[in-house]
């Protein structure tokens, strides 16, 4: 998978996939907090 970002970077050597891969994981991440608080929000009321 590196690899393949470092070709893609070499390539075309642009700030934007740096911001979009950076944007995405953001999401993900932001993704995984909400769903980690769900969860202990359902053991808190069970």
């Amino acid at each position: 998978m590196g690899v393949v970002v470092a070709k893609v970077m070499a390539k075309h050597n642009d700030i934007h996939f740096f911001l979009i891969m950076d944007f995405l994981l953001t999401q993900c991440y932001i993704c995984y907090i909400l769903i980690q608080e769900k969860s202990v929000e359902t053991n808190l009321i069970t």
